[in-house]
């Protein structure tokens, strides 16, 4: 995601290529399935990397929505693949593991 995010970002790489300018003409290559512009992809991108940042330092999720953090993930699954993101959706244990969730009801006690 970090790459991605760079790549989306609206500065300018090491050797000078305009990300902008050269996303604007080919987020729909990328992106097939989405017509949102290359800020709303990069912000939604963005979101998802500072999730998995939290996740990989270990930080708590207490405070984060599970259920929307998982939309979001299908969702940026279906802007390039829309069977990869209902197979996602399918297999999510979701609705079995939320109802455990600390903040909702009896701690899980093993996922």
């Amino acid at each position: 995601l970090g790459f991605w995010t760079g790549l989306l970002g609206s500065g300018t790489s090491k050797n000078g290529a305009d990300y902008p300018m050269l996303w604007d003409r080919a987020i729909r290559s990328a992106f097939p399935n989405t017509r949102r512009r290359r800020p709303q992809v990069w912000n939604k991108l963005n979101v998802m990397r500072l999730l998995r940042n939290r996740i990989g330092h270990h930080e708590h999720l207490m405070n984060t929505d599970p259920r929307q953090n998982l939309e979001t993930i299908v969702e940026l699954i279906s802007w390039v693949s829309g069977p990869l993101a209902q197979w996602v959706d399918d297999r999510s244990r979701m609705d079995a593991v939320l109802p455990r969730h600390p903040s909702r009801g009896t701690p899980a006690t093993h996922f």
